[in-house]
């Protein structure tokens, strides 16, 4: 995953480069979200195939577990991404979005590895 410069924790309104960092470090998560997401699920869909006369649980699957945790990262991103939508961003939507930037990073940085053959990067 890409190294994302999150900006520090805002204690009073943030200035315009503070947000466009933040702005940029969302976007960043999206992408990276995004490709996780598409290559894990290409990767359990040829699993499925393979073993289509076998009944899998989530387990089975080579990535079930992390497509379940990182489900509700993408709508989370979206929420942060409005939250530094208007002029003048606040405190308190700022400290917000940025928790859902690391919470994402976070969460991604501890999902199982993609293998390095798959799925390159766009």
């Amino acid at each position: 995953m890409p190294d994302i410069l999150i900006p520090d924790e805002a204690d009073s309104n943030p200035n315009s480069e503070q947000t466009e960092q933040l702005e940029q470090a969302v976007a960043e998560m999206q992408e990276a979200v995004s490709h996780y997401r598409t290559c894990a699920g290409d990767i359990d869909d040829d699993f499925r195939k393979v073993n289509e006369h076998r009944r899998l649980s989530l387990d089975d699957l080579p990535y079930g577990e992390e497509m379940v945790r990182t489900k509700g990262l993408p709508a989370s991103l979206c929420h942060a991404a409005r939250l530094l939508e208007p002029e003048s961003v606040s405190m308190a939507a700022f400290n917000e979005a940025r928790a859902i930037v690391i919470e994402a990073h976070e969460t991604l940085e501890d999902c199982t590895s993609l293998p390095p053959d798959t799925c390159e990067p766009d």
